[in-house]
């Protein structure tokens, strides 16, 4: 994994990160109070530091000319890239840590002043609460190792917890998005509350049947879906496909990388075909899933070094194996919920005075 594309990909997780804003959808606690997701948990707790170090890498030249002659990397070679950047860059980022330190301890202090005052029973004995029971404040990101200097160390560690961070961060999505489809079939059925309950059902199976309704959505990533973006919005009707033209055609900052943004740009045309052929108000929500589906799914099938980028040998050994287009199946094709699960929602909701 080349260490330019490993920095790169910071600026993707940001990217990502900006777009996953809770949405309206909620759960219920177990007095029945509607409880959203909260905005901590779609968030990166050291994005701040995170952006920082970010913005400090991409703008010194001498780190990124070194790092651009590497074609793979480890450890030892990450941190000597690193000793490449200027001085003054090498001193901000020793400050930003150093910052970012103080940043943890406070957290930590405000954590045990929380936890002591929590367990009164320990203060009034005058036994200190044990290890286990003592709060953790996350420093997974940095090297706690060498509180004073920013090494590679530190940025491979910010890497890789950002990353996991990010797949922690998807799976809330999901659930989230799930609530809100749940809460939208809830709020469809009642439309139909002098209805019995198989004639409910009834009426929600042919709303969610209509909504399928669509035009054939090319499989994400896929040759048939690159060709129609190809002729259909790059306008290059009657000319053969070349991939190496659509790679820097996509590639709009020129550094040789499809970055999240850039990949999801390719999927307008799709998902417009699910969106706009109904003749019914765009649930924005459903949209912004199906573009974190197929943006996931590409990926996956595409990121073989998982750096959270597609570079040039990745996207052309794809279009290698190209097969017959299977399709895609978008979130309005299948209903995202059991029967059970719905059933469960609505008994939920029914307990409330007010809805």
């Amino acid at each position: 994994m080349a260490v330019l594309q490993k920095i790169v990909s910071l600026w993707v997780i940001l990217h990502i990160a900006s777009m996953l804003q809770p949405t309206t959808a909620a759960t219920l606690d177990s007095e029945g109070n509607a409880d959203n997701v909260a905005d901590k948990d779609f968030q990166i707790e050291y994005s701040r530091y995170l952006k920082q170090v970010s913005e400090l890498l991409d703008a010194d030249e001498s780190f990124q000319e070194a790092a651009k002659s590497l074609t793979h990397t480890n450890e030892k070679e990450f941190a000597d890239t690193l000793m490449y950047a200027s001085p003054e860059t090498r001193s901000k980022l020793d400050e930003l840590k150093r910052i970012e330190v103080r940043r943890l301890k406070d957290l930590h202090k405000k954590a045990m002043k929380k936890a002591t005052k929590a367990h009164s029973t320990y203060v009034k004995s005058g036994i200190k609460p044990s290890k286990k029971e003592l709060p953790k404040t996350g420093i997974d990101h940095i090297d706690s190792s060498n509180p004073l200097s920013f090494g590679g160390p530190d940025l491979h560690k910010l890497i890789t917890k950002t990353l996991t961070d990010m797949s922690k961060i998807d799976e809330l999505r999901k659930g989230d998005f799930k609530n809100h489809e749940l809460r939208k079939a809830y709020d469809y059925k009642t439309k139909f509350r002098d209805l019995s309950s198989a004639e409910q059902q009834k009426k929600l199976k042919e709303h969610l049947e209509k909504a399928r309704k669509h035009p054939k959505i090319n499989h994400p990533g896929g040759m048939e879906q690159l060709k129609e973006v190809w002729e259909k919005t790059d306008r290059m009707t009657g000319m053969d496909f070349n991939p190496r033209i659509f790679f820097m055609t996509h590639d709009i900052d020129g550094d040789g990388l499809l970055d999240p943004s850039e990949v999801e740009a390719l999927f307008e045309r799709e998902l417009d075909k699910i969106y706009q052929a109904v003749n019914s108000t765009v649930d924005g929500v459903e949209r912004n899933e199906d573009m974190n589906r197929m943006r996931e799914h590409v990926f996956t099938e595409v990121d073989t070094n998982r750096d959270g980028m597609v570079d040039w040998e990745e996207f052309r050994a794809t279009l290698g194996a190209e097969s017959q287009d299977e399709g895609w199946e978008s979130v309005q094709d299948k209903q995202q919920f059991t029967d059970e699960e719905l059933k469960e929602f609505e008994e939920k909701l029914q307990v409330l005075p007010y809805q």
